[in-house]
């Protein structure tokens, strides 16, 4: 499947998508000259039975300042990196995995 793998100054933080993905996107934003920092956040937008019939599936969001080296690759993956938080029509989940033993 197609995804975004996302570098921030040589440090690879994830690889964002999923194989019914209706929308992947990444926005970067901020202040007048990113001062003191800018946000890159990214969302991953799956069908869903909530009354706009999507959820959004969101990873860590990443400070960005002036200097910072972002790097966007798409790629060909089995499975992305699991996001941190889904929203839907009935609220936002924390996404929380565990290792059972």
């Amino acid at each position: 499947m197609l995804a975004f793998e996302v570098t921030v100054n040589g440090k690879r933080r994830y690889v964002a998508g999923h194989v019914d993905a209706q929308s992947v996107q990444l926005m970067l934003w901020g202040g007048d000259r990113f001062v003191p920092v800018a946000s890159l956040n990214t969302f991953v937008a799956i069908p869903n039975d909530s009354p706009g019939g999507l959820a959004t599936l969101s990873y860590e969001p990443e400070r960005m300042a002036i200097g910072d080296e972002l790097r966007i690759r798409i790629v060909d993956v089995e499975a992305p990196d699991v996001p941190v938080k889904r929203s839907d029509g009935e609220g936002n989940y924390q996404i929380e995995f565990g290792v059972s033993e």
